[in-house]
């Protein structure tokens, strides 16, 4: 049986408003420092859930999460 867990991810800037206690996910990989987590980051985040969303999968890390897809809005339906 799979168990689902909430997790919350943030980019290297907002890594303040993440919740405490609660499982998170970090950026490897993005245009810019504003984005990607620094190992100082991970560090403090033990556990945390590594985010490499370059289709290239160009982290290393053998314990990133490559396949982040964001899900799409559905279409609006036509009146009537």
């Amino acid at each position: 049986m799979v168990t689902p867990v909430l997790v919350f991810d943030a980019t290297h800037d907002n890594i303040g408003a993440l919740p405490e206690g609660a499982q998170v996910a970090g950026y490897t990989t993005g245009t810019g420092t504003h984005i990607r987590w620094t190992d100082a980051d991970f560090a403090a985040h033990p556990g945390a859930v590594r985010i490499d969303q370059d289709p290239a999968a160009s982290d290393p890390t053998p314990t990133s999460w490559t396949s982040r897809r964001e899900p799409l809005p559905r279409p609006a339906r036509p009146a009537g």
